[in-house]
């Protein structure tokens, strides 16, 4: 019983260092920082980028069921199930009960 707690823990501790390195991310700081003033193909270039890195951190763990990112200024969801979406009425998004 301890091996499967420990292993466990260790898929819970992987996850959570890939997330956190996630949040340094040089994308997703621009596409939540300065989206309105990139080019269109910057834009694109770095909503591909993300939405593969969303797979990764989904993939490195067993535990990992459904990851998004909202980037709200860009009115944009990057998700593993639904690929890259329109984010509708950012106005109203309500943050504790976030699904696309």
């Amino acid at each position: 019983m301890s091996h499967y707690l420990e292993r466990i823990e260790q898929g819970m501790q992987r996850m959570q260092a890939i997330q956190y390195e996630f949040l340094n991310d040089r994308d997703l700081d621009r596409m939540s920082k300065i989206v309105d003033y990139m080019p269109w193909l910057d834009q694109f270039y770095a909503l591909q980028g993300l939405g593969q890195r969303i797979h990764l951190i989904k993939n490195s763990s067993a535990y990992a069921k459904k990851d998004n990112i909202y980037l709200t200024r860009a009115g944009r969801i990057i998700s593993t199930s639904g690929g890259i979406s329109p984010l509708k009425d950012v106005s109203s998004l309500d943050i504790r009960n976030l699904d696309p």
